[in-house]
């Protein structure tokens, strides 16, 4: 069994380098695709000095911002990125690639594939089509190796319908956004369990992304063991990633929602034998968290 720990977007290490520069919509009108351009550019030369600082920090797995290219929705989709831009993201995915290093994303939760409304569908193939050339840009896996990850969305009152539509909106995604793309089991009881999902994986081939945290407080078809098990047949060949945060509520804060995310771990998550997994690290204090999670529950000290 080989267990690889990664951690998403924000490198604390480093609080200088920044992968989300953005603008507001009325500087985007004022100054357009250019600046866009610009601040992509930075956006993607930090992403190179993150992936440098991870490998120096054995660190192999790392999610992505989605803000890497500012209102993408507005221009890159169709848009022909400059040299530079192109060069600088092909250069960042090279690393990754040349250093065994998975990437991935997870887009907002406004992507909701199963919504009852024309405009949100098309919202959402829009925004997942824009991570899907990102990914092709970086030269990155027409596979789940290259994750983009997301939820269904709402059940709007009756599951079976929505799943209808999410199905058949996978079919007006391309097929570089279809092999990439993934679910996971939500943190709300009445939303989509692991079973859920497997129907939806036995229809359209999706692979499930198990959360543990979400399985603890929110939809569950089995016992742990049993929908850990049941995503990680959704994988095939290849490894599967999976999702681990501790309650802020029963760890830190007695106030906050119980899908809340702590700031650091006090339990590890218990992987099934026999598996190599891919565990992305959600808790708030990022790369920082997966050290001390590496130091407390692996033995495994820090080089530096």
């Amino acid at each position: 069994m080989a267990v690889r720990l990664g951690y998403a977007c924000i490198n604390l290490s480093n609080p200088n380098l920044s992968t989300n520069r953005g603008i507001q919509r009325k500087t985007f009108d004022a100054k357009g695709v250019s600046h866009c351009t610009e601040l992509a550019v930075k956006n993607a030369v930090d992403l190179l000095e993150i992936l440098k600082w991870n490998l120096a920090n054995g660190i192999l797995v790392y999610r992505m911002s989605s803000d890497i290219i500012p209102w993408a929705t507005e221009w890159f989709l169709n848009g022909t990125p400059s040299t530079e831009l192109q060069s600088c993201l092909a250069e960042a995915g090279k690393f990754a690639i040349e250093n065994s290093m998975r990437l991935s994303f997870h887009p907002g939760p406004y992507n909701c594939p199963g919504s009852p409304t024309e405009s949100v569908i098309a919202k959402t193939v829009t925004d997942l089509e824009c991570h899907s050339r990102l990914m092709d840009l970086l030269e990155q896996p027409g596979s789940p190796m290259a994750k983009i990850n997301i939820h269904v969305g709402g059940s709007y009152g009756n599951k079976a319908e929505a799943l209808s539509r999410v199905v058949k909106t996978y079919s007006m995604m391309s097929k570089a956004l279809r092999s990439r793309l993934t679910f996971e089991n939500d943190d709300t009881p009445s939303l989509y369990s692991v079973k859920d999902l497997y129907g939806l994986y036995e229809q359209i081939g999706t692979p499930v992304v198990f959360d543990g945290h979400h399985w603890e407080v929110g939809s569950r078809s089995g016992t742990y063991q049993e929908d850990f098990l049941l995503a990680l047949r959704t994988w095939g060949t290849t490894t599967p990633t999976v999702h681990w945060s501790n309650s802020r509520k029963l760890y830190e804060d007695a106030n906050s929602p119980e899908c809340a995310h702590s700031d650091k771990y006090y339990k590890p998550m218990l992987v099934p034998d026999n598996f190599s997994i891919d565990i992305m690290l959600e808790s708030k204090l990022k790369d920082l968290s997966l050290i001390q999670y590496r130091k407390d529950f692996y033995n495994v000290q820090a080089d530096n």
